[in-house]
């Protein structure tokens, strides 16, 4: 992540051009190991997606889920 683009106040998805699409994608993912009990796998994924877009609500009920 670029200096400027933090102090822009920009997500690390923005800087990376992370789309909404891929996000929810990669959700998915997440949704599939949480349910094939690879907990580990879902958690890891779960807490990328929140680093990398914070303000995104359904990231966090993901990671919530996993940890649930």
């Amino acid at each position: 992540m670029e200096i400027e683009d933090w102090k822009a106040g920009k997500t690390l998805a923005e800087t990376l051009g992370m789309t909404v699409e891929i996000a929810r994608a990669i959700a998915g993912m997440a949704v599939e190991e949480l349910r094939a009990g690879r907990l580990e796998n879902a958690r890891v994924i779960a807490e990328g997606l929140v680093v990398c877009n914070p303000s995104d609500a359904a990231n966090w009920l993901l990671m919530a889920e996993v940890h649930r």
